[in-house]
């Protein structure tokens, strides 16, 4: 880096911790602030859920449930046949592989990163990755060794953050079904489901299924013993060490006590409004496995 840039490297990291402040509170001025910034980022996504992204008329979202081991080959089929977005995750499960995949990495991890790399560059050539911003934002060294992978992308997302019910019912309604035209980018609240159905309901598709959504205590897919030596399973013990600090072991998405630490609602708060306005817009949504947790919000 030569010195002549560097005040002005030093600026932008400083308007982006700015940036990353005033989130908190004022999700669109947190927007605005950043739309500029980060087209200056290598490999940066402006229009995540633009719909012109969308290249079939139904959208399979896969989670890490366990349930995903079960699959069939007639439903893989089917499914690669739809537009995918996976998890986490699930852009390594070794039967089922989603086309885009949305990752969030651990911003001071730097030995995650290393992992991660290794098992992206293992991954098939047609998926693209979608990295998270967010947490890598304030750590750029952290997020450009991932970004100099030729498939794969940082992305940034629409934050909320409130506790208030009314509040988020509000602001998702404004940004879904107006204001999301400027940013094209997916709403973070508690849990990446949050982001993969805003997503969908953006992007304009007919049809979601869901598959491997279990939100029923079970196991993930690669707690099975196939995952037991692969790269996968080295990043997955990493992120979870990481996550018990924060969570005491409790998924985020799921307890509302350790949501609330972070100024957010679980799914439990958000998901049910979200069917509620997919449903409007005439959306049919399809869950895999007669025990997944998320039925219970379709009642």
């Amino acid at each position: 880096m030569k010195d002549s840039e560097k005040p002005k490297d030093r600026l932008l990291l400083l308007i982006r911790r700015l940036a990353l402040r005033v989130d908190r509170r004022v999700g669109y001025l947190y927007m605005f602030i950043t739309h500029r910034l980060n087209k200056n980022l290598e490999n940066y996504v402006t229009d995540l859920a633009n719909p012109k992204r969308r290249r079939s008329k139904s959208l399979v979202i896969l989670g890490a449930g366990e349930s995903l081991n079960s699959l069939t080959q007639d439903e893989i089929q089917r499914y690669q046949n739809m537009d995918s977005i996976g998890i986490n995750f699930t852009g390594f499960n070794h039967a089922v592989r989603p086309k885009e995949c949305l990752i969030e990495v651990p911003p001071h991890s730097s030995k995650a990163r290393e992992v991660l790399i290794r098992t992206m560059r293992s991954a098939k050539g047609d998926q693209t990755f979608y990295v998270n911003l967010f947490h890598a934002r304030m750590h750029p060294e952290h997020s450009k060794p991932i970004l100099e992978l030729p498939n794969v992308f940082c992305f940034d997302i629409v934050r909320f953050k409130t506790l208030s019910k009314l509040r988020f019912k509000i602001n998702t309604y404004l940004y879904l079904n107006f204001t999301h035209r400027f940013f094209f980018r997916p709403i973070h609240h508690g849990a990446s489901l949050v982001m993969t159905l805003t997503i969908g309901m953006i992007r304009g598709y007919e049809e979601i299924h869901l598959v491997g959504i279990d939100l029923n205590g079970s196991k993930y897919f690669y707690d099975s013993p196939e995952y037991k030596n692969s790269p996968l399973a080295d990043l997955v013990e990493i992120v979870n060490q990481v996550e018990s600090k924060i969570s005491k072991k409790i998924h985020l998405t799921q307890d509302r006590a350790t949501a609330a630490l972070f100024s957010e609602l679980a799914v439990v708060d958000t998901c049910p409004y979200l069917v509620a306005l997919l449903r409007k817009k005439k959306v049919k949504i399809f869950v895999r496995g007669e025990d997944s947790g998320f039925r219970a919000f379709l009642e």
